[in-house]
């Protein structure tokens, strides 16, 4: 299966949506995360250390209660969440908020999660 990742984000374009795709995909896959703890993300979820990032997962499909948790995702060597994470939210200008936000065909950058 990382072989499949690793050809997507090998053709994944330079241009915005390619960044987001590429940390969406990166991230997604390094944290075994589902869509809609992605889509539910937002910038302050996620925080850079040494060894990778921690991201807190706010709620998700098998936390029933909301309580709530925090994974670590590791840096990479060929495919890098954190790298790819970093790309994407310079270039779309993103401080804070939703993390991953829908991209219209002016490349504008929506304010919503995708």
């Amino acid at each position: 299966m990382a072989e499949y990742i690793k050809a997507m984000i090998a053709v994944s374009p330079d241009t915005l949506r390619g960044k987001r795709d590429r940390a969406l995909v990166l991230l997604g896959f390094a944290g075994a995360l589902r869509r809609s703890e992605l889509v539910g993300l937002d910038v302050s979820d996620i925080e850079e250390v040494e060894l990778g990032l921690l991201v807190t997962i706010r709620q998700s499909k098998t936390d029933q209660e909301g309580k709530g948790s925090t994974i670590a995702v590791a840096r990479g060597s060929v495919a890098c969440p954190v790298r790819a994470l970093r790309e994407w939210l310079r270039a779309a200008g993103i401080e804070n908020g939703a993390l991953f936000r829908p991209i219209s065909k002016a490349n504008r950058i929506g304010q919503d999660r995708l």
